[in-house]
């Protein structure tokens, strides 16, 4: 619908002009009622454009293309509900915050998903645990059959070839005597049945060091000590022995200040 005020009288057609009118820049018609709603056919161009905060609803409409707002990383966007990516979302400069925060509860993208404690990338979790776990040095591999911790505990490994488990690796302990007899280590029965230990002995300046098999079945301990040296004293003898649902490795000496260091692989 237009008008055409051409040829009409001024009276009959005035109530169809706008003006600015009054200190509060709000546009009436010539019989002075303030325009409310107003729509125009065209485009509406400012050098501002501001939303009264008074406005609660915005109607949306779909749009192509990019947008961005925002121009100083001490800006504040704050949101209510939720916000749903089919894309990624990234931060340059600053937090993206998620994890038991007031900020977000949940994200959801096509690349991660964040809910609580646990991450998901590709639908793969990856919990605060797993974070733990990482940062103790640990392995995040699944336990074989029969394996207790399937870690190795030490130091660094270097190799030019591929290194091969079976079993576990403990890496070395040292145990304090301070009896004529003391078990030196033990193991579970029903997990392993051999164990072989790389044994060292000191005491003062005499050094003790051999190596040892010990085998179970269940209700009997067998063990050989081999290729033992030491440098002009023996200063412990090694025994096994099953008791309840474990083995021990058990060193008996005279010299009750003996410290015994050891290494262990269980198969």
């Amino acid at each position: 619908m237009s008008f055409d005020l051409t040829n009409k009288n001024i009276q009959d057609t005035f109530q169809n002009v706008l003006q600015r009118t009054g200190s509060d820049n709000h546009l009436y018609d010539l019989e002075g009622n303030k325009i409310g709603d107003l729509r125009i056919s065209g485009s509406l161009i400012a050098q501002q454009y501001i939303v009264s905060s008074s406005v609660t609803n915005i109607t949306t409409q779909q749009l192509s293309g990019s947008t961005e707002f925002g121009d100083s990383l001490d800006d504040t966007h704050l949101f209510t509900g939720n916000i749903t990516a089919s894309g990624n979302i990234s931060g340059s400069g600053g937090n993206i915050l998620g994890f038991n925060s007031a900020s977000f509860n949940y994200i959801t993208a096509s690349v991660i998903d964040v809910d609580g404690s646990t991450i998901r990338m590709g639908g793969e979790p990856f919990t605060k645990a797993n974070i733990q776990a990482l940062k103790q040095g640990k392995s995040l591999k699944a336990l074989g059959p029969g394996q207790v911790n399937p870690d190795i505990l030490g130091g660094d490994i270097t190799a030019s070839g591929d290194i091969k488990i079976n079993g576990d690796v403990l890496n070395t302990e040292t145990f304090q005597m301070t009896e004529t007899s003391d078990v030196i280590n033990t193991f579970n029965t029903g997990s392993h049945q051999t164990c072989k230990y790389l044994l060292q002995v000191t005491s003062g300046s005499f050094i003790q060091s051999s190596e040892m098999l010990v085998m179970q079945n269940s209700s009997n301990a067998f063990n050989t000590e081999y290729a033992q040296i030491n440098s002009g004293l023996n200063l412990v003898d090694f025994s096994s022995k099953v008791n309840g649902a474990n083995i021990e490795l058990i060193g008996s000496s005279s010299f009750i200040s003996c410290s015994v260091k050891f290494n262990r692989v269980l198969i």
